[in-house]
């Protein structure tokens, strides 16, 4: 019996020790796996930060320099003609001619089927009269739609430019906003887009337009600097990842 024992312990010792060094060989390839994994997305993560903060600092440029453009088209507007005919909604008071025209065509049609009530000489006297009303109403109709219309095209074709330079401006505000790899940022933007949008609708210099687009510029710019100073991802993003790495383990 002791000497079946002193057979079998070092044979167990020798295969308790290779256990533990296929263990302690394991464990250690798994922290080098984990450490290189590790150092893998933090390049990864260092690479993509560089990208993302160019695409930030390009993006402010560009709205900052939006800003001032708009601004001097703002100025423009403000003295602009045709922008502050457009501006007293003079298509309501085209409306109003509109029926008036109307109105004075009915009434001459009214006095036309009644013609057989009245003399020869009432009924010329009354038509006549009528009929007069009726041009010149007509007549002060169609001055101020040629009014209308010219004052429009006038107003379309001094923002023709300005327009055309704000869509290079929106194209490379949309591709900046999906390339900061930040959803603050992207909802920031799209908000800011439409604020603007909005203004451009409006005839003449909608203060309260403008004001609201200049509110959305301002959180679109804060949301570009917190991103450039604590990192183009948001904080759920990083959240997430740590939640998957943990997770992985």
């Amino acid at each position: 019996m002791s000497t079946l024992t002193t057979t079998l312990l070092p044979i167990a010792t020798l295969g308790l020790g290779a256990a533990l060094t296929m263990i302690g060989q394991s464990l250690t390839d798994r922290r080098v796996y984990r450490r290189e994994k590790e150092a893998r997305k933090e390049q990864f993560r260092a690479q993509n930060f560089e990208i993302h903060r160019t695409a930030l600092l390009d993006l402010q440029e560009k709205i900052s320099d939006l800003s001032s453009r708009t601004q001097v088209e703002r100025l423009r507007r403000k003295t602009d003609d045709a922008e502050r005919y457009l501006q007293g909604y003079p298509f309501k008071n085209l409306r109003a001619q509109m029926e008036e025209v109307h109105v004075a065509i009915d009434k001459v049609n009214e006095l036309a089927s009644r013609r057989a009530e009245l003399s020869e000489e009432d009924f010329r006297g009354q038509i006549n009269e009528l009929v007069a009303n009726c041009v010149n109403i007509n007549k002060v109709q169609l001055d101020a739609s040629r009014e209308f219309f010219e004052k429009s095209k006038m107003m379309v074709d001094n923002r023709e430019q300005y327009y055309a330079d704000l869509l290079d401006y929106i194209r490379a505000i949309r591709l900046g906003m999906y390339r900061s790899g930040a959803n603050s940022v992207v909802v920031a933007g799209q908000e800011y887009l439409s604020a603007l949008g909005k203004w451009n609708d409006a005839f003449g210099d909608n203060e309260k337009a403008y004001s609201a687009m200049v509110a959305a510029e301002c959180g679109l710019q804060r949301a570009i600097s917190n991103r450039l100073t604590s990192g183009p991802y948001d904080e759920y993003e990083h959240q997430k990842n740590r939640e998957g790495d943990s997770g992985s383990q």
